[in-house]
């Protein structure tokens, strides 16, 4: 979901809320309002803000847009500190994609426990082994098959960026950066034609998603920009370049996002809030700074181990208000996706850290 570092110098722990602030507004819109329209705690939040400020999805597209900008922005310094470009990417691959199918296969064995447990079957059990490998190896999003953990799409336009990224910016150069970003935005729109006129399904499948890599390289603009690599002047023309190249990739791919639920304003509502925070200066609180570090592994699983949860209280026979069956899969998906951090995604990180 974003890029981790490590990284000391240029640390800005104000980041770290705003990575939590973005994660419980995933878990407002997907274990909130996108279950329980009716939800009224929910429902009065939607109509006190998402509505009247045109943030579309209950806040789900805001967070996202901020989870984009923080990869952008940790990417250089990530890049910076690598051995090689391809030993680069081929980690940052890892440690992505491994908790993502380690995660979807502990839930499988949870899932199916459960259902032998107490007798009954749940919403997962439909699902064939096929289709749970189409859907925790993301296979499913490029041939059509089952994706029943929607959240993972999220994965594949930050491992486009980075495989885009890393073997086309100069970041050794001072300013040479605004010409490697102006070869990464011909690139994208290269991909956007082809995505449109290749029939080959995969392919035009991931040029689709190409579209989302300007809201990204938007937040390695402002790391260029706050580290003096590039002047305030070039980094304001960047943003637009790159606000353009989102609204030609709605024009091409997602004409629902441009009319009649228009995306943008979530995207600039994000923009607002990075740019307020990069001058912001937090303290360390040690809450924020460990929900930061498991952010990415709520993130995968919350749609799975969080909405089981939930549909389990839903169909207790005596109705609970839904304000606890949120929380109730809220802390379900803190705890899973700390377990997942602590088991998987940090060990992986260590390993990868000595190699």
């Amino acid at each position: 979901m974003y890029e981790k570092t490590g990284l000391k110098q240029n640390r800005n722990v104000t980041l770290d809320y705003l990575r939590v602030f973005a994660m419980f507004l995933i878990l407002f819109d997907h274990l909130g309002l996108m279950r329980n329209p009716q939800w009224f705690l929910g429902s009065f939040v939607s109509k006190i803000f998402a509505k009247p400020l045109y943030i579309i999805e209950d806040f789900g597209k805001l967070a996202v847009c901020l989870f984009f900008l923080l990869t952008g922005y940790f990417f250089v310094p990530s890049l910076n500190r690598a051995k090689s470009r391809i030993s680069f990417v081929l980690k940052r691959f890892t440690v992505l994609y491994i908790p993502t199918l380690v995660m979807t296969a502990l839930f499988f064995v949870f899932q199916r426990i459960l259902g032998s447990i107490f007798g009954s079957a749940t919403f997962f059990f439909q699902f064939s082994p096929r289709q749970w490998l189409e859907s925790g190896t993301l296979f499913g999003f490029f041939n059509g098959g089952c994706t029943f953990n929607g959240a993972l799409w999220y994965l594949i336009p930050t491992m486009l960026f980075i495989a885009l990224a890393t073997f086309i910016y100069n970041t050794s150069v001072r300013g040479g950066a605004i010409m490697q970003n102006t070869i990464l935005f011909l690139l994208i729109l290269i991909l956007f034609f082809i995505g449109k006129k290749v029939s080959f399904k995969p392919i035009s499948v991931l040029c689709s998603y190409a579209w989302y890599l300007p809201q990204i390289m938007v937040g390695t603009t402002f790391y260029f920009v706050r580290t003096k690599t590039i002047s305030k002047i070039a980094g304001i023309i960047m943003t637009f370049i790159s606000y353009l190249i989102i609204i030609l990739g709605l024009r091409l791919f997602r004409l629902d996002y441009y009319i009649p639920t228009p995306y943008m304003p979530s995207f600039l509502y994000a923009l607002l809030i990075f740019v307020v925070a990069l001058k912001i200066d937090l303290k360390p609180n040690k809450v924020i700074t460990f929900l930061a570090s498991i952010s990415f592994c709520v993130y995968l699983n919350h749609v799975l181990f969080g909405a089981l949860v939930a549909s389990i209280f839903e169909q207790l026979p005596n109705k609970i208000h839904y304000s606890y069956i949120f929380i109730f899969s809220t802390l379900t998906s803190l705890a899973v996706g700390t377990v997942l951090h602590y088991l998987i995604e940090r060990p992986i990180r260590k390993l990868l850290r000595r190699l």
